[in-house]
């Protein structure tokens, strides 16, 4: 066994062993997986996996087992999950800016002179 890579930070060593590292459970490394299969949108997940678990409350419901939940997200990504679609922006000149808005929001229709 090779002992830990260091490298010089400052006035000490740093080891790879000494920087800060988070265990997972079983069960939020899946929800991890599935955040990164949905680009870490997190409304998609949620959506994504209350859908995938079965139950009239879903991921919400108090009686969900954490056996349901781990099943449910084992199937979503055996099934694979992609992320979802960038929506479209068009840019509304004005006279000094540029402003990009959604292209599902209409821009407010040009009036003229009232008579």
């Amino acid at each position: 066994m090779r002992p830990p890579e260091s490298k010089r930070e400052g006035n000490g060593i740093v080891s790879e062993d000494s920087l800060p590292a988070e265990h997972l459970s079983p069960l939020a490394a899946l929800v991890d997986e599935v955040l990164a299969g949905v680009g870490y949108d997190v409304a998609t997940a949620t959506e994504t996996v209350d859908d995938a678990v079965p139950g009239f409350g879903g991921l919400f419901d108090p009686e969900t087992t954490p056996g349901e939940l781990r099943s449910a997200l084992e199937d979503l990504l055996a099934a694979g999950l992609s992320r979802p679609p960038i929506p479209e922006r068009r840019a509304i000149a004005s006279s000094s800016t540029s402003t990009a808005v959604p292209a599902a929001i209409p821009a407010p229709p040009v009036r003229g002179p009232s008579s």
